[in-house]
């Protein structure tokens, strides 16, 4: 009996082990990539005809976002902000986007990190365009025909001479259609 009993235990991990591999060979993440890609060239003239300028600059504003599951998925862009003269040098490589974002099975979306947020008056107050992607925690919560937001964000640059410009971003806005 205790030969038989081990046998079948034997067998039944072997066959956890296969289904866990098995399981496994599709827990990769679905990967996207794009991105901003410009290169401009401009010609400025001052007006006094001795210190006119000539430039060409880059950007480049990778993103890779991946999908972990249906409602689990996360999104970074690194960016190589514009080259400061003709030649190969920048201004540093940073991190713009940095998102956890998930989406609860009754349509609420949770997004941490550094987010790109806007307002919902075409960009008027702050835009994520304009750089303003802060530490933060946003909640969607779909309501009737419309989206309530509500969020707060870190906006602490301690890097400036002003300190005391630094403050937390609390906001509740509500989204709703004007037509279909």
């Amino acid at each position: 009996l205790r030969s038989q009993l081990k046998k079948e235990q034997s067998t039944s991990q072997t066959d956890r082990t296969a289904d866990r591999r098995e399981n496994n060979k599709n827990r990769w993440p679905d990967a996207d990539f794009g991105g901003q890609y410009r290169i401009n060239f401009y010609n400025a003239d001052n007006g006094t005809g001795t210190d006119d300028q000539r430039a060409g600059r880059a950007r480049i504003r990778q993103n890779i976002d991946l999908k972990f599951s249906e409602g689990f998925n996360t999104h970074l862009q690194f960016e190589l902000s514009h080259t400061t003269s003709n030649v190969t040098t920048t201004s540093g490589v940073s991190v713009r986007h940095a998102v956890m974002d998930y989406t609860f099975k009754n349509g609420m979306n949770l997004q941490a990190g550094l987010v790109p947020l806007h307002d919902y008056y075409h960009d008027t107050l702050f835009s994520s365009d304009w750089d303003y992607n802060p530490l933060a925690a946003s909640l969607n919560v779909p309501i009737g025909v419309g989206n309530l937001r509500l969020f707060a964000a870190n906006l602490r640059e301690a890097m400036e001479q002003a300190e005391n410009d630094d403050f937390v971003h609390y906001q509740a806005d509500y989204s709703l259609p004007i037509s279909n």
